[in-house]
């Protein structure tokens, strides 16, 4: 997999200093902002460990399968698991696009120590996994 190293800073309004996330991207994917594309369509996000502290990888992984009070009737959890120090989740819901599309997708989570990458599919929740946990085993996030 060819790839680029990406760093992304994420400010917060509560808070006075920056996090700086860095992640290894397939050649193809790039980070503006937080959000990763994929041929000019969003595939995904980077969410900092300030946004959502979890204590570990088995309190990331609960609070997905009790689900969240604003979670849409249509977004189910599917399924978890870990793969090293890799913690993951993925939910399925229905979605509505900005141009009236409707469909199913797969929102996958993965939390590596803090920082959680999401990673979107249209078909499954293992499509793509192998490259998903290689993204996701090179997240780190420190303070600037």
């Amino acid at each position: 997999m060819k790839s680029i190293l990406a760093y992304v800073l994420i400010f917060f309004v509560s808070a006075s200093a920056a996090d700086e996330i860095s992640v290894t991207l397939p050649e193809s994917w790039v980070v503006q902002g937080s959000v990763i594309y994929k041929d000019n369509v969003k595939i995904g996000e980077l969410i900092s460990k300030d946004s959502w502290p979890y204590e570990s990888g088995e309190d990331f992984i609960a609070s997905f399968k009790n689900g969240f009070i604003d979670d849409p009737d249509t977004t189910k959890f599917h399924s978890s698991g870990k793969f090293n120090s890799i913690y993951w989740v993925c939910r399925v819901g229905a979605y509505e696009g900005a141009n009236g599309e409707t469909g199913i997708w797969y929102i996958r989570r993965f939390w590596v120590g803090g920082p959680i990458l999401t990673l979107y599919s249209f078909s499954s929740c293992t499509d793509g996994f192998s490259e998903a946990l290689e993204v996701a085993s090179s997240v780190v996030e420190s303070s600037t």
